[in-house]
């Protein structure tokens, strides 16, 4: 633990020595490249975005008119959306890690960078999966409520089940692809590196643990949960189960085919971004189910709330169940659901959030006071150092000329 925090630090006073030392010729090609680069990435994150779109819209129109009578097909056909973008988040970040090498970034930011750019395209993937089913939800204004909501052949049959089937489908391709990556890639890479003495078996050599595509891979099964748990109500058990075999899986891999990375970086202030990712995540995944509870009517043919009036959402539901409950418990609740609680609860919490910020700010100020003593302790004790040493021979030229009289 103490080598690597000295091979941190060593790395960053290097990396700072390096960017103080460049010219304004290397700070512009420098910036120009970086510029270049994330053009790119956000060229490849548009390609991939339009392609689960084209893909979804594609998978959802096959529902309602199959362009094959072959069952293998179809099922091919029903899991390509959790295909593509399963491929696409196996894919892209290992074109995110290679082009985040040329631009120079210091190892702590090169991981923020890195997770930031596979954060975006995870969540942004599972949102566009919403955007691309919509229009079959809502079945537009050419078709009314009725029409869409009984199950016709205008629209989806059920569209929470459709939804939550989605969920199943990207939730059980994850796991597939995360055990076949271990299995087929990681561990017969590991055993060529180490028995074969080929060329592409000595130069690829054995893999880096990669902290960001392994804490990427535990959020995305997070967000599949958060999100998928309204419309598939046996998602969460099923997540635990692959969370459970999952870690036992990367523990083995972690710790028979995999070697430490080569680059040192802080744990402790990655683990920050990483929580701030996790609130950013659970945050993005709230939007899409609170704006199914309250924008758009449940299925009229299937699901619990298919017995509702139209016009009717499932907010209109809950309030109305919640309006049949005991006047005391009914109270607790219309409370929690107002203003007059959550404002104070806001304001408390930004309070909490102030009161820890100026904690850190405190800690960190001393911290540095402290790196100051050490460096002042340092050049005092090389001080004395030097007096002794020039006492110690000033006393022996002394001694050595009272000898010579």
């Amino acid at each position: 633990m103490i080598r690597t925090l000295y091979e941190s630090d060593l790395d960053e006073e290097s990396r700072a020595l390096q960017r103080s030392n460049r010219t304004i010729w290397e700070k512009i090609k420098l910036y120009t490249l970086r510029l270049f680069l994330n053009i790119i990435v956000v060229a490849i994150l548009g390609g991939a975005f339009y392609l689960i779109f084209y893909v979804t819209e594609f998978s959802v129109q096959n529902t309602v008119n199959p362009v094959t009578e072959s069952p293998f097909f179809q099922l091919v056909i029903s899991f390509l959306p959790s295909i593509t973008i399963t491929l696409l988040n196996g894919a892209i970040p290992v074109i995110f890690n290679i082009l985040v090498k040329f631009e120079d970034y210091s190892p702590q930011f090169e991981i923020s960078i890195t997770l930031l750019r596979t954060v975006f395209l995870r969540l942004a993937s599972l949102m566009i999966l919403f955007i691309s089913i919509f229009p079959q939800i809502t079945c537009g204004d050419e078709f009314k409520d009725v029409q869409c909501r009984f199950c016709s052949d205008t629209g989806i049959r059920c569209w929470e089940t459709s939804i939550g089937q989605e969920f199943y489908k990207l939730a059980l391709t994850d796991f597939a692809a995360v055990v076949l990556i271990v299995l087929a890639v990681e561990f017969p890479r590991k055993l060529a590196a180490k028995y074969l003495k080929l060329g592409i078996a000595k130069a690829l050599g054995e893999m880096e643990f990669e902290i960001p595509k392994n804490v990427l891979a535990i959020v995305y099964s997070q967000a599949l949960c958060w999100i998928g748990a309204f419309y598939c109500p046996f998602l969460p058990l099923m997540n635990v189960v692959k969370i459970f075999i999952l870690f036992y899986l990367k523990k083995w891999s972690l710790l028979h085919n995999m070697i430490p990375s080569q680059r040192p970086f802080r744990a402790s202030r990655s683990g920050i971004f990483f929580m701030v990712i996790l609130l950013v995540t659970f945050l993005m995944c709230i939007a899409p189910v609170g704006y199914s509870i309250a924008n758009i009517e449940p299925s009229r043919g299937c699901g619990p709330f298919r017995l509702q009036e139209n016009g009717n959402y499932i907010w209109n539901e809950l309030q109305q169940s919640l309006e049949e409950w005991s006047s005391s418990l009914g109270d607790v609740f219309q409370f929690l659901g107002s203003p007059a609680f959550f404002i104070p609860l806001i304001i408390f919490l930004g309070f909490v959030l102030y009161y820890y910020i100026a904690v850190s700010s405190a800690q960190l100020g001393m911290v540095n006071l402290l790196k100051d003593q050490l460096v002042m302790e340092g050049r005092d004790k090389h001080f004395l150092l030097t007096r002794i040493d020039e006492l110690i021979h000033a006393d022996m030229r002394e001694r050595s000329s009272v000898k010579r009289r």
